[in-house]
């Protein structure tokens, strides 16, 4: 309800422009924009102010029966929350009548509503919503686009919403929404192609009422699947990927393809030749594409989300939960450890010292020596709740494959083998042995085999075998890891977003049972020995920053 008031209240605020703003007006406005970090107090009064002066530009324009109306609800209400219902329900028939919010508008109110939604965002309380897990390699939740239900991966190594349409005639059994059951559904100017480890979509940007979690229905942009060569839809339990990476990282890529687009333009210049009309197209277009991502905001800066967790259960089978607005590190501070993101527009982080720790000890296991990679912090992580897997350079592959030569095949003695132990920022982590070792049925798919890396593995046959994808890449800092569904079985984490990107943070708990936050000697007694867990490497999904760092050998963070 509050989502789908803000979004009127925006064809509103429009309107009221049209008919000329007054000075106290703009300069409400421009407070809203040019203010940083103001207390919920200080934004409230602001919101207020812009909003009275919104107010008399209309009562100007509808003065009268209307007028008289909006004036009495001072007398009729009492809580700012219900006069502001009020109103957005007043408002509606004129927007709707003069053809609702154009894109233009949207863009021109965009800074204003980005303020007055992470105010009202506050008033959603935290909410846990269920994850299904589907074989351990994909967990997913519900949501409502164009009045249909869908299921899709919810996925903090990627950024923006992809939803499969029924259109796609490849798209398999993920190919569920379907725009001609929408009566909100509108066609965009954009056009993508998308790479993941398993394949490629190609999808169309469109607009349609979204609702997920404790947000209503609201007005919002994705990319809708029209095409795809990717053998895992077929089979997968998906229907669309859920981008929570940082908000503005769809911005940052477009802005960065239209820059290089124009050096191409200009060095051609600069040395004298005339650029190519190829050249000259790819730069407009360019340009072009830009505007129009930096003008619809991704679906985490719709709604405002200035936070949320997740947590895996620990279980084969068990499901997980994403939780909204939540404030479990604020309100028991000491379970959790706060990680500072070390990306610019990821959600990755500093990773050194990893060594291999027999279970129960205090330090690396002596007959291991040596670190077994990243012993002098030049590593990064990326923690992707969308990869099935963890995610390690080619030389760790090797040292934990000599790990499992004692193993029996059927992993009835799993808990002999030792703890991935690691650091992020400055805090100490660690995963037991069913993090990189599971019982696997089953070849890997000849797309997946440049990434997923299993030993000796006899098709149709059930072994105990290692289980991990290889990165190729170095980030800025070093080696690119990617710390998936595993690390989120073992840790309760809250991805808070904040107001830059340096006041951007992980805050880490251990897990219980349940999927709350827990102390370490909580949690550690609950977990017990490691899991017999069963794998099909078939279902595994690979996301687009796997291909990319595999194509790239490089990836920006």
């Amino acid at each position: 309800m509050a989502a789908t008031r803000l979004v009127r209240f925006a064809a509103a605020l429009h309107a009221a422009a049209a008919i000329r703003m007054s000075t106290d007006t703009q300069d409400s406005i421009s407070l809203l924009q040019t203010r940083s970090g103001p207390s919920a107090l200080e934004m409230e009064a602001e919101a207020e102010e812009a909003t009275a002066a919104f107010k008399d530009q209309l009562w100007v324009r509808h003065s009268g029966s209307y007028g008289a109306a909006m004036r009495q609800r001072e007398r009729s209400f009492g809580s700012r929350v219900q006069v502001q219902q009020w109103e957005a329900a007043a408002l509606e028939p004129r927007i709707e009548s003069e053809g609702g919010l154009s894109a233009e508008a949207q863009h021109d109110l965009f800074p204003f509503l980005r303020r007055l939604k992470s105010f009202e965002s506050s008033a959603f309380s935290s909410k846990r919503q269920v994850l299904v897990n589907y074989g351990d390699v994909q967990y997913v939740t519900h949501f409502r686009i164009g009045q249909q239900t869908i299921a899709g991966i919810v996925d903090t190594g990627s950024f923006e919403l992809v939803v499969f349409s029924k259109t796609c005639p490849s798209c398999g059994t993920a190919a569920k929404y379907d725009p001609k059951m929408s009566t909100s559904h509108l066609q965009g100017k954009l056009m993508t192609v998308q790479s993941y480890g398993s394949g490629d979509t190609y999808s169309a940007q469109a607009f349609d009422m979204l609702a997920i979690g404790p947000y209503p229905d609201t007005n919002q942009s994705f990319w809708e699947v029209v095409g795809a060569r990717m053998p895992i839809l077929q089979t997968s339990a998906f229907e669309a990927i859920i981008g929570l990476g940082p908000p503005e990282t769809p911005g940052v890529d477009a802005w960065q393809d239209a820059q290089d687009a124009l050096k191409n333009v200009s060095s051609a210049y600069a040395e004298g030749f005339k650029p190519t009309w190829a050249q000259l197209k790819q730069a407009k277009d360019g340009l072009e594409a830009a505007l129009e991502v930096s003008r619809n905001p991704t679906m985490v800066d719709t709604f405002g989300v200035g936070s949320f967790s997740l947590c895996l259960g620990s279980a084969p089978g068990a499901d997980g939960y994403l939780i909204w607005n939540d404030s479990s590190a604020i309100d028991s501070p000491d379970l959790f450890r706060r990680v500072p993101v070390a990306g610019k527009h990821t959600w990755s982080v500093g990773l050194s010292n990893v060594r291999l720790s027999m279970r129960g000890e205090s330090s690396a296991s002596p007959r291991r020596g040596e670190p077994l990679a990243c012993a002098e912090g030049s590593c990064v992580a990326l923690l992707d709740s969308g990869t099935s897997l963890l995610a390690v350079p080619g030389s760790v592959i090797a040292r934990l494959s000599g790990e499992i030569d004692q193993l029996s095949t059927d992993c009835s003695n799993i808990e002999d083998l030792p703890d991935l132990v690691f650091t992020l920022g400055e805090h100490r982590f660690s995963l037991p042995p069913d993090a990189y070792v599971s019982e696997v049925k089953g070849a890997v798919p000849k797309y997946l085999q440049s990434f997923v890396r299993i030993t000796e593995m006899k098709a149709d046959k059930r072994e105990c075998r290692l289980l991990l994808m290889e990165s190729y890449a170095e980030g800025q800092q070093g080696p690119f890891w990617i710390l998936g569904m595993p690390f989120f079985r073992k840790y309760y984490t809250t991805f808070h977003i904040g107001e830059s990107a340096e006041s951007r943070a992980l805050y880490v708990s251990h897990a219980s049972d349940d999927c709350t936050p827990a102390s370490t000697a909580k949690a550690s007694l609950a977990r017990g020995q490691p899991y017999r867990r069963q794998i099909d490497p078939s279902k595994v999904h690979v996301p687009n920053v796997v291909q990319k760092a595999y194509l790239q050998r490089s990836i920006a963070l």
